[in-house]
């Protein structure tokens, strides 16, 4: 993550469908927009590429915070990527924001939002104006619950920012690991692995050279378990790896890179060039990465019997 992005993620209780629908449907939006104390008014909303959501939030001491967005990308239900516009804020506010909506398993989604702004130098003072990662906390919570309404079920926050209301629970479901008590901070995904359990309960491991003994060792190999994991690179994979356990989504995060599969007939290319966008490495194929330059990709990989190899051979 650079010193300009603010990065959330989340497993939310519901398949994509449901989450977009919350996400881009007025009637949802003013459920959850916002930091607790706010509500919001939309004035129009134009969902397709080039169209803008006119909106306003009341915050909760009666001030009124117009802001105009406009869509750069809608991809139903898997990604939307917009810009915030300056609306005559007193600390104008400029950014664009990739939010991508990934399956994870058949009834739950990992929602991944990354906010770029012009430089670390704007984004700190719209810290300090705004307190930007505390109203995302806050809002990515409000999300979470009414997801969990709208779906008649539960929401697990993972790798990003923990709600109030599961840093007050006494029994949570996020244990310590190597260190890695992370129930009650802001987590970096590079720095602390998610793992999503059977019963979809959420552990957390340090990233280390260690880890994946660990893993294997507290984990009973890690069978039925999901590891979620973001790592950065600066140049081509040295070795292929596969997953016999079940498919791997991969998604870039930042950066550019041309992902290898070796599928029957041949090597196959997928190049991933804007934040959000993924891949889906299906069970027990090989594959590498490719990368131009710095990049960052988030891994959420069911790891039992993982294999490594230099250059395996293509199946028959």
């Amino acid at each position: 993550m650079s010193d300009k992005e603010l990065i959330t993620h989340r497993v939310l209780a519901a398949p994509p469908e449901i989450v977009f629908d919350v996400w881009s449907d007025p009637a949802h939006v003013s459920m959850w927009w916002g930091p607790r104390g706010f509500t919001t008014t939309t004035h129009s909303m134009d969902l397709r590429p080039g169209g803008e959501w006119h909106f306003t939030m009341h915050g909760p001491d009666g001030r009124d915070y117009v802001n105009r967005i406009e869509y750069v990308e809608v991809v139903p239900p898997s990604r939307i990527v917009y810009r915030h516009r300056d609306e005559g804020e007193t600390v104008p506010v400029r950014f664009q924001t990739t939010v991508t909506f990934a399956p994870l398993g058949p009834a739950k989604t990992l929602l991944i939002m990354c906010m770029v702004f012009d430089t670390p130098e704007h984004l700190a003072e719209i810290e300090e104006a705004y307190g930007a990662s505390e109203g995302l906390l806050e809002t990515m919570a409000r999300l979470a619950e009414h997801v969990a309404s709208a779906n008649a079920d539960g929401a697990r926050a993972v790798g990003g920012l923990c709600d109030a209301d599961a840093q007050n629970d006494q029994t949570p479901d996020t244990k310590e690991n190597n260190g890695a008590n992370t129930m009650h901070a802001v987590i970096d995904i590079a720095s602390v692995f998610a793992i999503l359990r059977p019963d979809l309960g959420v552990d957390t491991i340090r990233n280390s050279p260690e880890m994946y003994a660990a893993l294997d060792r507290d984990y009973d190999r890690f069978q039925g378990h999901v590891l979620i994991a973001a790592y950065d690179f600066t140049e081509d994979w040295n070795s292929w790896e596969c997953h016999p356990a079940g498919d791997e989504t991969v998604i870039l995060l930042s950066g550019a890179v041309e992902m290898v599969l070796r599928e029957r007939g041949g090597d196959r290319s997928v190049v991933l060039q804007e934040p959000g966008t993924y891949v889906i490495v299906p069970r027990g194929v090989w594959h590498t990465a490719k990368v131009s330059g710095p990049a960052r990709m988030l891994f959420i990989t069911p790891g039992e019997g993982t294999e490594h190899a230099e250059d395996p051979s293509a199946p028959e």
